[in-house]
Parts: structure tokens; sequence; C-alpha cells
């Protein structure tokens, strides 16, 4: 769908709204985020619908930001990229958490939100024909790594948004929305490249 030939996002923008609307319903954020206790059974999909729940109102800001800004971005180009990123980094951020024994509660989607950036900045430096971009989209994606680089040693996080009372952050979702993002980016290269010629 598009508006005088620009398409409008309506994948980022469903993500937003939907994610906001969970965020601020308490009742839906207790019953989609993760908990291990009660993944254990037939709960590991919470895994992915954690990641529409967000405690506190700037980490919801933070996140849904970087999905609304990026996700526009990449729909504006590729409407299947913005759809593969997204999907990859849930995913990836899925198996992340439910594989992480010492987790046992997940809410936030920082991790689609690294995967949408990291998709975008690679987009953009494998595709633009402007170097200004491609250098920018580059020096995006060092601090990117970087980013995922300290949080993952330092055991932290580098956002400065607040979070719940007892939260903490998981540099691994982080790292792995990135390298999902990252694939889907280089695959739709590599797939652009193949359709024109």
């Amino acid at each position: 769908m598009s508006v005088n030939g620009a398409r409008l996002p309506w994948l980022s923008a469903g993500f937003v709204v939907v994610a906001a609307a969970v965020s601020v319903w308490p009742e839906a954020g207790e019953a989609l985020a993760y908990r291990r206790a009660s993944a254990e059974g037939a709960g590991a999909w919470r895994a992915l619908t954690g990641q529409l729940v967000h405690g506190t109102v700037p980490m919801a800001l933070a996140d849904l930001g970087v999905i609304a800004l990026c996700g526009t971005f990449l729909e504006r180009w590729r409407r299947g990229l913005a759809l593969g990123a997204g999907l990859a980094g849930l995913l990836a951020v899925g198996i992340t958490v439910h594989g992480s024994p010492q987790v046992m509660y997940f809410d936030g989607s920082s991790g689609v939100a690294a995967s949408l950036f990291a998709a975008s900045a690679l987009w953009l430096a494998l595709t633009s024909r402007s170097s200004a971009s491609r250098v920018l989209a580059g020096f995006g994606l060092v601090l990117l790594v970087a980013k995922a680089a300290l949080e993952q040693w330092g055991g932290g996080h580098l956002s400065g948004v607040a979070l719940p009372d007892g939260a903490s952050v998981l540099p691994a979702a982080h790292l792995a929305g990135s390298v999902a993002g990252a694939c889907a980016a280089a695959w739709a290269a590599v797939v652009s490249r193949a359709d024109r010629g």
C-alpha cells in the first residue's frame, strides 16, 4: 500500500502499536512476558511474545522508537527485508532467551530493534550510491558491534534507559538480534544483485 507513491510502513507501525498497547495493559503484559517457570512446559512461546512487553515507558520509547525509524526506512526500500530482519531478530532473541538458563524473566524488544538497526545500516552500506551514506552506515555498524561487545563483556547495558526494578539486560539478545539483522540484509543484497543480472 502506498500514498502518493510512498510505501506506508504498516509492518513497523503494526508492531509498534501492538507493543505499545500490550505495554500499557498490565494484564496483557503479565500474560505475555517470559517467565522461565511457566515456559518449561508449553509456555516457550513467551520468549517471542515477551518481546512485545515493556516494563517502563523509557524502555518502550527507546525500543519502539528504533523499530519505528529503522523499520520505516527498510519498508520504504524493501518491505521483504523489513519483515525478514524483524522476524529473524524476533526468533534469534527468542531462542537466545529460552536457551539461556540464567534468564528467569524477560521482556522488551531491544533485540528486534538491534536487528532492524543492523539490517538498515548494512543494507545502506551495501547498496547506497552515496559514499557519505556508506560511511555513515559503516560507522553505525561499528558502533553497534562495539556496543554489543561492551555489553557482552561488561555485563551491563549502554543505553542509559531505565529498567524495571530487578531487571537486567541480556547482552546476548542484542548480539543475536544484530547478527540476525545483518544476515537478513546480506541475504537481501545477494538476492537483489542476482535479480539485476
